[in-house]
């Protein structure tokens, strides 16, 4: 008898079986097809699952595969338990098939794996960073995390009632991200977006991970405006931190949710997902968070910078009596003002060169190492606190820019 297996619709694959040499053909019933997809890589693993019945006479297996963009090398035959594989060849003049020579007994019900890898799937992920608030602070919540696959079919397959996995981790640390649905079809050329999910967790990728929210007010970064930053706080060697860090990178679509708001359907922010990554530098206080994202302008509080006075002190003349450096001393005030209905956390940064030396007057605030090391940053934390809701603040300083021979 010989059987043929299709493995797509437009035949460009196909797998047989044979028991001598009849030319009598019959469908054999198709079983998994399983898609592992790998980060960085148009190239993906696949494995064709069957449950065959096999005479006890000659048998053999032909993978024949046409147009379809397999990668040779990789191609490999797992007979079910009770086979061997006694020789594998090409048949004459067919450069894209394959044909294994089998021997021995196979047991009932034994699997007959097919593997290979094939080129031309791409695809990429998308998220969504859901941000549910304390309900009894508006500095600090929780963020779970949504994922979707983008795919497509550039293979010269039909891949159809597959299952589709995506490999975080070689070392299988972490589980693979699976399609939701055990049977999806993704035909030659087609495109088609998924989610995807967990085992075991069927919503969110990464769920309640620790979120503190900062108010930044920057002009090195931010120019004139206020921003929201939301960090997200998993510790190192956590299980949030191992999914956080093994996701690819992709699309980030932010959503912001507040006491009283109704869910939206458009997100609040589109950023990179790991667009800033490590700790976060909020005045000197320790903030040591894994990712940061700019969750866009807060229009409801305000910094209103004032030039106070601008001296020259400590001027210097050279023998010619022409001016060769000097000091320029600016005073400035920033007044804060917070009109929203929650107490926030605000750090508040100015922009600090080389040579530029830099004095808070008001309100005293000691300089800590923090504070070195932001000046060689080339920016300098202010102040940072809790601004009270509808209140104001202010913070005077002062630069002093030596010029010339002073420098």
């Amino acid at each position: 008898m010989v059987s043929r297996v299709v493995l797509c619709a437009a035949l460009v694959a196909a797998l047989c079986v044979t028991a001598v040499a009849a030319e009598l053909q019959a469908t054999v019933p198709s079983g998994e097809l399983e898609v592992l997809l790998r980060p960085g890589s148009s190239r993906a693993l696949v494995r064709d699952i069957r449950s065959i019945e096999y005479s006890s006479e000659e048998k053999s297996v032909v993978f024949s595969y046409g147009a379809a963009k397999v990668v040779e090398e990789t191609i490999r035959l797992l007979p079910p338990e009770g086979l061997t594989v006694a020789r594998a060849f090409r048949p004459a003049g067919k450069t894209h098939c394959l044909v294994w020579k089998l021997e021995g007994q196979a047991r009932p019900g034994a699997p007959t794996v097919l593997s290979y890898e094939v080129e031309g799937l791409k695809w990429r992920t998308c998220y969504r960073l859901k941000y549910e608030p304390d309900p009894q602070t508006a500095n600090c919540g929780r963020s779970s995390i949504e994922a979707d696959i983008e795919i497509t079919n550039e293979t010269g397959l039909d891949l159809m009632k597959a299952g589709f996995a995506l490999r975080l981790d070689e070392r299988d640390a972490l589980a693979d991200l699976c399609v939701r649905g055990k049977e999806v079809n993704l035909a030659m050329g087609w495109t088609r977006r998924w989610r995807l999910e967990r085992r075991g967790e069927p919503e969110y990728v990464v769920a309640d991970i620790p979120t503190h929210v900062w108010h930044i007010y920057d002009p090195r970064v931010y120019a004139k405006d206020v921003h929201k930053l939301l960090l997200l706080m998993a510790p190192p060697g956590s299980p949030q931190r191992l999914w956080l860090e093994g996701l690819p990178g992709g699309e980030l679509e932010v959503f912001l949710a507040g006491a009283g708001d109704v869910p939206s359907t458009l997100p609040d922010v589109v950023t990179s997902w790991r667009a800033q990554e490590g700790p976060a530098d909020l005045g000197g206080v320790e903030a040591k968070c894994w990712l940061q994202l700019d969750a866009g302008v807060e229009r409801a509080v305000r910094v209103e910078p004032t030039m106070l006075s601008v001296t020259k002190e400590k001027v210097n003349f050279d023998r010619l009596g022409r001016v060769c450096g000097m000091d320029i001393v600016e005073r400035h005030r920033l007044e804060i003002f917070n009109r929203t209905a929650e107490d926030l956390n605000m750090a508040v940064f100015q922009e600090l060169l080389p040579k530029w030396e830099l004095e808070v007057t008001q309100p005293e605030a000691a300089r800590s190492q923090a504070d070195d090391e932001a000046e060689e940053k080339k920016n300098a934390p202010l102040w940072s606190s809790v601004l009270e809701a509808r209140m104001s603040g202010s913070v005077e300083f002062t630069l002093t820019k030596h010029q010339g021979s002073n420098e």
